[in-house]
């Protein structure tokens, strides 16, 4: 997925005009935003069941699908 997004984006640079170097996703910043978007997304889950914010709960749902996708990512590596 990622590496579709990159040359989608290399892509649209082109067309642009943009010079841009796109860094590579190394294993360490993986698992560093996986750990990331687990603790977003328990706490917004949390926060938004306690105070019945539907805005934080949706923001905890977004961290914890971000979490499966970085999960698979890191499984390609």
């Amino acid at each position: 997925m990622i590496e579709k997004l990159n040359s989608t984006l290399d892509k649209v640079n082109t067309l642009v005009g943009v010079e841009m170097d796109i860094p590579k996703p190394t294993k360490s910043g993986l698992k560093l935003s996986r750990a990331f978007s687990v603790v977003l997304g328990i706490g917004g889950i949390a926060l938004g069941i306690i105070y019945t914010s539907k805005l934080l709960i949706t923001l905890g749902t977004l961290g914890a699908i971000s979490t499966i996708a970085t999960t698979h990512e890191l499984k390609k590596f």
